[in-house]
């Protein structure tokens, strides 16, 4: 959950760094303001003091917001050569930790050529990490079958010498009806322990192929989660013609893992319930999808056989609808999975951008946008200006 909400509260703050006009650093065409990973925010900027006034504003306004204030004494600074106001910009800043190198991802960072000496922590990590593995004393074998037997490995057993022999064969080619077909390349020391261990033919957990001449790994995913309810509807997320964006923002949205204001109040994080979208009832994910006055007309803009639902239906009532009427034609169901994919993350953006960003599309907008989206996506299809047409 950690990881997870600094991604949603630091998106925040990078759509006020963009919207406020912050100016990062530009190389060969690519410009750049910041960096997130795990809990470390780098932020690269003009050494100017506007520039710093303009970051300090911004800081300021994320922390009334969110509560999340600026430890100074854990901040640092680096400044490359050319820079002459280093004492002005650290007054702006209130930031007077000025560094030569700082590690990022455990990598050091600095502005000029870095020495060997540099990388030595890195590289002190690594051995270390190294000193505690047994590759060195263990044949590959013994690594892939360690801790097969009373916790010991197959090398502490019957020796490396032994080891060395076994073939590479799957254990399938080994069993044979309810008994086993050693080869004789065994030692017969390891052949003799394999042959002890009796293959369960009655009910309870055992090894199974179903009668299948060739086996892989879908049907040990199939077997592995047998116990649990099948998804009807991923398919409707997860098809042929996905855009991986869309679909995440889809898939969360059905499994309840959009932080929506309900869901936000239920772990005790106290936010205004009122929808930024309609302001006419409570945030929910029901609400959101499809409830809402402008979510609802958003998608019968663009998927019109919804308006003759009798009441405003949510998502998983949508799937059935779209399965149902266009079961039979595979191009333009993968063609509305899309476009209501693609509506559930725009309508998650603008209601994000209304909240933390002050800016508010209209609904003809909004519109526009999703259907550029979507014209983006599949333009390349055979029959793509016919799907266009539809919406």
């Amino acid at each position: 959950m950690s990881p997870y909400l600094f991604c949603l509260v630091m998106d925040a703050f990078s759509n006020l760094l963009e919207d406020r006009g912050f100016k990062g650093i530009t190389l060969n065409g690519y410009t750049i303001s910041h960096l997130l990973y795990a809990d470390d925010v780098l932020i690269f900027g003009e050494a100017t003091l506007e520039n710093c006034s303009l970051l300090v504003s911004i800081i300021k306004e994320f922390a009334c917001m969110t509560g999340l204030h600026v430890n100074h004494e854990k901040c640092a600074i680096m400044f490359p050569k050319h820079v002459h106001n280093q004492r002005d910009i650290c007054n702006a800043l209130s930031i007077y930790n000025i560094s030569t190198n700082i590690s990022y991802l455990s990598i050091p960072l600095a502005f000029y050529r870095l020495k060997i000496e540099d990388y030595m922590p890195l590289i002190d990590s690594i051995h270390k990490k190294f000193t505690g593995w047994k590759a060195t004393i263990l044949s590959m074998a013994a690594l892939k079958w360690d801790h097969l037997i009373d916790n010991r490995n197959l090398c502490d057993i019957f020796g490396h010498a032994a080891i060395a022999h076994i073939p590479d064969i799957a254990l399938s080619k080994l069993i044979s009806d309810i008994g086993w077909t050693i080869p004789d390349a065994f030692p017969s020391n390891i052949s003799n322990v394999i042959s002890g261990i009796s293959i369960n033919v009655a009910d309870g957990p055992c090894l199974l192929w179903f009668d299948k001449l060739k086996s892989n790994f879908k049907n040990f995913m199939d077997e592995f989660y047998a116990d649990y309810a099948d998804c009807c509807w991923h398919r409707m997320v997860w098809h042929k013609r996905n855009a991986l964006k869309f679909s995440v923002f889809a898939w969360l949205a059905n499994v309840g893992g959009l932080k929506t204001t309900d869901a936000l109040r239920i772990i005790n994080i106290m936010v205004p319930t009122l929808c930024c979208l309609c302001q006419n009832g409570d945030e929910t994910l029901s609400h959101l999808f499809f409830e809402c006055s402008y979510s609802f007309s958003i998608l019968t803009a663009l998927i019109k056989g919804t308006t003759s639902f009798l009441l405003r239906p949510n998502i998983l009532q949508i799937y059935d609808w779209l399965n149902g009427s266009f079961n039979g034609n595979v191009d333009v169901l993968n063609f509305y999975k899309l476009v209501l994919s693609a509506i559930i993350y725009f309508l998650w953006k603008e209601r994000n951008n209304r909240i933390f960003g002050n800016q508010i599309l209209c609904h003809t907008s909004l519109l526009l946008t999703i259907k550029r989206a979507v014209s983006e996506k599949i333009y390349k299809w055979r029959n793509a200006i016919a799907l266009l047409d539809r919406i």
